[in-house]
């Protein structure tokens, strides 16, 4: 009679722990278990700029209200092809069109609201026609010249938590990554002439059209740790790359994805000093992502750096009137 009741536990237990396992979550990555929230958002000026005091005071006071303490404004002025296109801020250069009062507008709202603001620099058109100049020499000189006369007019002119880099890079085999790390460097050199605590941050991604091979992406990445001289107080906020999925993808597809942001995270921890962490994106390949997708990508996130940051829930959530549940 024991045998046979100790026979029926043991069935009773190897059913429970089937079912336990075919319903198990997708597995997390132990290093950090914590549940924090999203506390650095992007702004894009040109959704804002035309906006009363009164309203950006109403924005900001939402985000605070929803716990967030950093905004990246994601550039402060725009070129196309090294002619100046739109400014955000008071330059010294004629731009053709400008809004010479909205930087200073911001960093004010965000200091009465004890916000943190970090400064994108320039942008410029002509990066995404990489086909056209393969960001040679005299491509990025002229990239690197704008970004340095804006980052030095915007730490001359206004008291800032740090400074963003606007054009974004992305994983690729195509040997970009040596102007690019040396594009990086140079600017790096540049803010520590001026502020040597001043942080820097930059958002890339994974770009599978440029070598999209796992493989491919890590020999960038790692190359790319190597090679920046990155301080210990600067962020690698890499985008978690969830955006590119439907708004409730398989499980399979969220791993993966996850997987290889914790091999990238990996390099970063090995080759570099740079502090890294992930800026979730809000949106799906079509319309915005669902509630679960996010929790989802929040508890990623949450394994495999001390902050997140998103993209974008003053543009999604607050300007675009999606709930928060």
């Amino acid at each position: 009679m024991k045998k046979m009741l100790t026979l029926f536990l043991l069935l009773i237990a190897i059913f429970c722990s089937s079912c336990v396992l075919e319903n198990e979550e997708v597995k997390i990555h132990p290093l950090l278990d914590n549940t924090n929230e999203p506390i650095i958002d992007f702004l894009q000026p040109w959704a804002f700029y035309n906006k009363t005091s009164k309203e950006l005071d109403k924005h900001f006071e939402e985000l605070k209200t929803r716990g967030f303490k950093t905004i990246i404004i994601q550039n402060t002025s725009k070129y196309n092809k090294g002619e100046p296109k739109e400014c955000f801020y008071d330059s010294e250069k004629s731009f053709p069109w400008e809004k010479k009062d909205f930087l200073k507008k911001i960093i004010t709202i965000c200091n009465e609201k004890n916000i943190n603001v970090i400064c994108g620099i320039s942008s410029d058109d002509y990066w995404w026609s990489q086909t056209s100049h393969e960001f040679d020499e005299e491509t990025m000189n002229m990239f690197n010249e704008e970004e340095t006369f804006t980052i030095g007019e915007i730490l001359a002119k206004y008291k800032i938590q740090g400074i963003y880099y606007s054009n974004e890079m992305y994983s690729n085999s195509e040997g970009f990554i040596k102007s690019w790390t040396k594009n990086i460097n140079k600017i790096i050199e540049y803010i520590e002439k001026i502020d040597p605590k001043m942080p820097f941050h930059l958002s890339p991604f994974n770009f599978s059209f440029y070598g999209g091979s796992e493989k491919q992406k890590l020999s960038f990445w790692k190359e790319f740790f190597q090679e920046i001289n990155f301080r210990k107080f600067d962020y690698f906020l890499l985008q978690d790359g969830f955006g590119a999925l439907s708004k409730d993808p398989t499980t399979k597809k969220c791993e993966d994805v996850y997987n290889l942001n914790v091999k990238i995270r990996s390099l970063c921890l090995e080759y570099s000093k740079v502090n890294f962490a992930l800026n979730i994106e809000l949106f799906a390949s079509k319309g915005l992502a669902s509630d679960d997708r996010v929790n989802l990508q929040k508890k990623y996130a949450n394994t495999l750096g001390d902050v997140i940051a998103c993209f974008s829930v003053s543009h999604y959530y607050i300007e675009g009137g999606k709930n928060e549940d």
